[in-house]
């Protein structure tokens, strides 16, 4: 996670990046009770966490990171 600040109006940012082998798996996190705790809690409308809806965006692993994938895969099971 990486954090960044604008000084002129105060407003922080957070970027969180996690990795998930499918589309599957991104849908069993999301039906999680931490998860739904999490985005019950950012997104409620009087003294939420977050000023505005998180952008999320769907990307592929690219320049050798899905060989780390691998060997994480392969370290774990």
């Amino acid at each position: 996670m990486t954090q960044r600040t604008n000084l002129e109006d105060n407003q922080v940012e957070f970027v969180l990046i996690e990795t998930y082998e499918d589309r599957d798996s991104i849908d069993r996190h999301a039906q999680e009770d931490h998860f739904k705790e999490m985005s019950k809690a950012f997104s409620e409308e009087e003294g939420g966490l977050l000023a505005k809806k998180p952008y999320i965006a769907f990307t592929r692993s690219v320049a050798g990171f899905e060989f780390g994938r691998e060997l994480i895969k392969k370290a774990t099971t």
